[in-house]
């Protein structure tokens, strides 16, 4: 915390509508003046947003964000420790066919030195890697592959899910070695999608 989503305009003025199409809420309409800012805070939308950590979970967790001009966009987790900032490609993002990259030579670290000393707490919640799916569309069938076992499938099974407008489907690893890389992973489906590692 806390969590912001950026917005830029270019040449033009902006209205710009964020929602959370699955749960029927809007977040904020904004007009944003050409070559111009904005922020939208979305920390009181945290527990609407984040989705679980659990894996194998169909959540109505998906954002959607709506300009009637050019915007670039970027999801914010502006924390002290452990920031980060996560780019929104908009409709180039969004396809029926995805095959994931990770990295796959470090496991995650389980210690806070790096030289074995247990990490008794301070990191929180031990470290997975995750792919989060999102439906732009009702009634989209979502087959996800993995390479790796994952919370509910097994590595090289097939696992079919549908998803309606704004829910999300994540997939999580079940290990936290390198060899636990969901790389390679396949996803296909019958509607545009959107898929973040």
């Amino acid at each position: 915390r806390p969590i912001y989503l950026r917005l830029a305009t270019q040449d033009a003025d902006a209205d710009v509508t964020v929602t959370l199409p699955a749960l029927g809420v809007t977040v904020a309409n904004v007009n944003i003046k050409a070559n111009s800012t904005a922020s939208i805070d979305l920390t009181p939308y945290l527990a609407n947003i984040q989705c679980s950590k659990e894996g194998n979970v169909v959540e109505d967790k998906g954002i959607y964000i709506r300009s009637n001009a050019l915007v670039t966009a970027y999801y914010e987790i502006a924390s002290v420790l452990n920031t980060d900032i996560f780019s929104l490609k908009g409709q180039n993002a969004l396809g029926k066919e995805f095959y994931t990259p990770f990295q796959n030579l470090m496991s995650n670290d389980q210690y806070h030195n790096g030289e074995g000393v247990p990490d008794n707490g301070i990191y929180g919640d031990a470290a997975y890697s995750y792919i989060v799916i999102v439906a732009t569309q009702d009634h989209t069938i979502v087959n996800v592959t993995p390479t790796t076992n994952c919370v509910g499938i097994s590595a090289g099974s097939t696992k079919t899910v549908t998803l309606d407008r704004g829910q999300t489907y994540v997939v999580r690893s079940t290990g936290q070695d390198a060899s636990s890389r969901m790389s390679g992973t396949h996803i296909k489906s019958t509607k545009p999608i959107a898929v973040t590692i």
